[in-house]
């Protein structure tokens, strides 16, 4: 028991008595080394950011923004491995260790105060990231021909949670609307400008599997330029509007080690499109590491999810939603799952479980990610209507969508900007689109989804005289829909989703057929 210690003035008494406290706890372990001798090493790429930028993925399909719609960059994530988890795996490294070490981190660099040994582990569990950073890319080649030109190839590598946006995106500005601002006595309209999106484009990313097999996901986005009309409002108080034309074609995608995509049939100068992306497969190494590294990628990073595509003036605000995929699975659910029994627990930082090399949760893993992902099976499906043919592959469990046709503006409507002692007509502007949209993923044991068919007839102008304001188009529009239903059991057959309609308004029959691809696991 302490004696009494003299009377000190308040703050350093207390401070005497903290010291005479920590000196009666008992030591666990050496103390960690002084802040003198550092060892400095890189952090792992697996720690860095990953993605490049490129543009910006059209995931509503809409070509012809208004301002307020443009594609906004996605924002960059976190990188694979954080700090926090990597600073964990170097500690349970150190745990059985005799020597402490100290870890500061600061930028991208790792400073170790420790004895020779504890550097040792310590690099050999940094050696070991490296060498599942290296294992877990995955090198791509892909080739885009559109129709008899030359083909476009690109070559690249991808590592853990990487996505990459290949091609090219350009912009047309065009005069698309008039801003009508009026006052108390007075008014003008101002010009808008706008842009249409061209240019082809794919997203790509890939995801390794267990068995050293890769799940491709991508978006391949198409449009050119069809016609960009002059209309005139016939007012004197507005300038002209431009009204561009595009054709354009969407197609979002899934397979395993290779996908092959291609449409037919589209309006010049998509009258042929082929895609082919290939990615190599690897075959598993063993790798003289502490930790055993899994990328579950396959499993709990389901592609972003596809927006509503418009169809724009048919009284209706948008089309059904996309059907929503079976939920992923959470990487902390499958390292509990792994985990359980004797053993260190598994440790995981996003989409990467690390396991103890020779534990009974390496085995367990390797047997959970197997059963898993041997549900991720291959499908192609091809849909036919007018002459147009378009097959995409799909992967059960992801989401396809398939948008080709016409995106087009038009002046729609007119109405009026009024004050005391003025006013002034206001334009309508719409885009509308023209074509074949399925949105489609395969749950269970069917292939589920829905398909819509829009047209317009050519577009009639009705003139000031008959609004008594402006200049404004006439639409005449067709829009066909249905869920889609397609059992399993009925692979390989064609099935008629739309019958053929004649006068007055013809409507070619449109039919799917689903086909299983062989697997290659």
């Amino acid at each position: 028991v302490p004696r009494p210690l003299p009377d000190y003035p308040g703050d350093e008494r207390t401070r005497m008595y903290l010291l005479l406290l920590l000196g009666t706890l008992p030591l666990r372990g050496p103390l960690p080394p002084a802040a003198g001798d550092w060892t400095t090493r890189t952090l792992p790429a697996l720690c860095r950011h990953a993605g490049s930028a490129g543009p910006a993925e059209l995931r509503s399909a809409n070509h012809l923004p208004f301002p307020g719609e443009l594609p906004q960059a996605q924002e960059q994530g976190q990188p694979p491995l954080l700090v926090p988890i990597l600073l964990q795996l170097l500690e349970e490294e150190l745990r059985d260790s005799p020597d402490a070490a100290r870890l500061e981190v600061g930028g991208e660099r790792l400073l170790i105060a420790g004895s020779a040994d504890a550097v040792t582990r310590i690099d050999r569990v940094l050696a070991g990231l490296a060498a599942f950073e290296r294992h877990l890319t995955a090198s791509y080649t892909a080739s885009l021909t559109i129709g008899e030109g030359e083909s476009s190839t690109w070559q690249g590598r991808l590592g853990p949670g990487e996505g990459v946006a290949l091609g090219v995106r350009r912009t047309l500005s065009y005069l698309g609307d008039q801003d009508v601002n009026v006052a108390s006595d007075s008014g003008v309209a101002t010009p808008e400008t706008h842009q249409a999106l061209l240019g082809r484009t794919l997203h790509l990313s890939i995801s390794p599997l267990i068995d050293g097999h890769h799940l491709i996901e991508g978006t391949l986005d198409l449009s050119e330029l069809g016609d960009l009309r002059t209309f005139d409002p016939e007012s004197a108080d507005m300038g002209l509007v431009e009204l561009p034309r595009l054709n354009t074609a969407q197609v979002r995608f899934s397979s395993i080690d290779e996908a092959d995509i291609l449409l037919t049939g589209l309006p010049a100068p998509l009258e042929r499109v082929e895609l082919l992306v290939r990615v190599p497969v690897v075959e598993p190494t063993a790798v003289d590491a502490p930790w055993q590294v899994f990328d579950l990628a396959a499993l709990t990073q389901p592609a972003p999810p596809l927006h509503m595509v418009e169809a724009g003036e048919l009284g209706e605000e948008s089309a059904p939603a996309p059907p929503s995929p079976p939920k992923a699975w959470d990487a902390g659910t499958l390292a509990s799952l792994a985990g359980t029994g004797a053993g260190p627990a598994p440790l995981w930082s996003g989409h990467l479980l690390f396991v103890r090399r020779g534990s009974p949760a390496e085995e367990r893993t390797r047997e959970l990610l197997t059963e898993l992902e041997s549900h991720l099976t291959p499908f192609r499906v091809e849909l036919r209507w007018d002459g147009v043919r378009a097959e995409l592959p799909l992967v059960r469990g992801r989401e396809a969508r398939l948008v080709a046709g016409v995106e087009e503006r038009h002046v729609t409507g007119v109405g009026s900007q009024i004050a005391p002692s003025t006013w002034m007509p206001q334009l309508h502007v719409a885009r509308t689109f023209d074509g074949v949209l399925l949105s489609t993923a395969i749950e269970a044991s069917q292939l589920q989804g829905w398909l819509r068919m829009t047209s317009s007839e050519p577009a009639k102008r009705a003139d000031s005289k008959r609004t008594g304001l402006t200049a404004i188009e006439l639409l005449q529009r067709a829009v066909r829909g249905r869920s889609v239903s397609v059992p399993l059991t009925a692979l390989g057959e064609e099935i008629t989703l739309f019958g053929a309609l004649g006068a007055p308004a013809p409507q070619p029959a449109i039919s799917l057929r689903l086909t299983a691809l062989e697997t290659p696991r």
